[in-house]
């Protein structure tokens, strides 16, 4: 078999299908299926080491800045504005006390955890000097958790975490590229990889079930038990990678992923209220596990119908505003 990544075009290929895999998840992961900690240990550091892997050294701090101004912190302000505004008009669900649009801490938390990537890769030249830096912050973000401290001004504690999946995306980036690899050698590492997930969920089940605060997000994982949270993260991200280095192409699934900072801007309002509808109904309390599942899924398909339709408007009406079109980055170089 040749290498899994010889050609840009299959690179980007394999990563809009992992980005379309992992936008796929978040939904889930929001919705009523149950198991949900199963999800949220890996599906957002999954987005954050993809960014690692499309990560360049920039030779221009000022455009490697505009672009992430156009391509993230501009959605990011949108986004915020709009849902501040629906929040005003639109009832607020009594019995939820989250965010009216809550997964938008991703904009907020990967642009600066990119800046603070850029500055830490343009100012140490060395590579293990970064390799040291990666691993003093790693240890500070677990001090942080240990002692509850997880509210850091801008939300630096994320954006310190998801600088080392970043790093550690560079890293895949530069041992996987070019790398040649058999078919049996590739199903090895894909069954080691989910065996280790598996393994990793187990004890984090029978350990930290029911533990209040038990995802990626409040870091709570992480705290409880230090190498048990990186083995079980990212073993089940590297089970992706592969995946999606192996099948690279599924239309729908790669244009889900080409298109899923829209989805993850606009779902959450949607399925928030769908799944306080469907769990109200008999369909959901009344038929056990199969009737769970069941409304799960039309919570699940009625999401992604409504992202489709605004992935639709916003490339047509608003590109400039939701990451589509250059905004400051090409009127800055014409």
């Amino acid at each position: 078999m040749k290498g899994i990544i010889e050609k840009k075009e299959e690179y980007l290929d394999y990563l809009d299908f992992a980005k379309g895999i992992g936008i796929l998840l978040v939904i889930a992961g929001h919705s009523l299926f149950p198991l949900h900690f199963a999800i949220d240990i890996f599906h957002m550091p999954l987005f954050f080491l993809l960014a690692g892997i499309t990560f360049h050294i920039p030779t221009n701090r000022s455009e490697f800045l505009l672009k992430k101004i156009d391509r993230i912190f501009i959605p990011w302000g949108f986004f915020s504005i709009v849902s501040a505004l629906f929040r005003q008009i639109v009832p607020p669900i009594k019995s939820i006390t989250e965010p009216f649009n809550g997964p938008l801490w991703f904009l907020q938390t990967i642009f600066t955890a990119l800046l603070l990537y850029m500055l830490i890769c343009m100012y140490c030249k060395k590579e293990v000097i970064i390799h040291i830096i990666i691993f003093l912050i790693s240890f500070y973000i677990y001090v942080l958790a240990k002692n509850h401290i997880t509210i850091l001004p801008f939300s630096i504690d994320r954006a310190l975490l998801a600088v080392v999946f970043i790093h550690i995306g560079k890293i895949v980036k530069k041992h996987n590229m070019y790398v040649s690899m058999n078919v049996w050698r590739i199903i090895v590492i894909l069954t080691i990889m989910a065996i280790i997930y598996c393994i990793g969920l187990y004890f984090f089940y029978k350990n930290y079930a029911g533990v209040e605060g038990e995802h990626f997000l409040s870091l709570a994982t992480y705290s409880h038990n230090y190498f048990l949270f990186w083995f079980t993260c990212l073993s089940a991200i590297f089970v992706v990678l592969i995946v999606s280095m192996l099948i690279k192409k599924m239309q729908p699934l790669n244009w889900l992923g080409k298109h899923s900072l829209i989805i993850l801007c606009v779902h959450f309002p949607f399925i928030q209220r769908l799944n306080q509808f469907i769990a109200s109904t008999s369909l959901y309390s009344g038929m056990g596990i199969h009737g769970k599942v069941f409304a799960g899924l039309i919570v699940y398909s009625i999401t992604i119908a409504i992202s489709v339709f605004f992935i639709i408007v916003c490339r047509r009406y608003i590109p400039a505003l939701t990451g589509y079109k250059w905004y400051f980055y090409h009127k800055n170089n014409e």
